[in-house]
């Protein structure tokens, strides 16, 4: 049977955000999208028009504030509902300066997944938090080849 994955994005105070959905390998896929703006976001995900289980996923990307850089990125975690905190990450390249972050948690992975967006190759200080407080051994050095 064919696998169809859609998925609905929309934010308290935005409409319905457009997501792409991309088949990565066999049986994974990934799902991008670009909200406008610092909100909370429920992301339904579903195959063959049936909602996956979890869904729909809470995003809650909040205006960094406090500690955090200025180019920083964050992602609230929840389970089953309830928000157990924010994880921030910026990256700042020694020769290209500071880099966008994508993060995206993986509730079903226990994990968030980060990625450098438009990066280059260069050494990274990739500074992360919880809950506005520095990661433990943070900044850590990434470099990109």
């Amino acid at each position: 049977e064919r696998c169809v994955v859609t998925a609905e994005l929309g934010g308290q105070n935005v409409g319905h955000v457009p997501v792409e959905v991309r088949q990565v390998e066999r049986g994974r896929y990934q799902l991008s999208f670009h909200p406008p703006h610092k909100d909370v976001y429920h992301l339904h995900v579903f195959v063959n028009q049936r909602e996956v289980r979890g869904s729909p996923f809470c995003l809650d990307l909040v205006a960094p504030r406090g500690t955090l850089p200025r180019d920083s990125a964050s992602v609230g975690v929840y389970v089953e509902g309830r928000r157990l905190g924010v994880f921030s990450a910026v990256a700042l390249g020694q020769r290209c300066g500071p880099v966008p972050v994508g993060l995206r948690y993986l509730p079903e992975k226990g994990m968030i997944h980060m990625e450098f967006v438009d990066a280059r190759r260069d050494t990274y200080q990739l500074e992360t938090f919880w809950n506005h407080r520095p990661f433990k051994g943070s900044p850590f050095q990434v470099k990109l080849a």
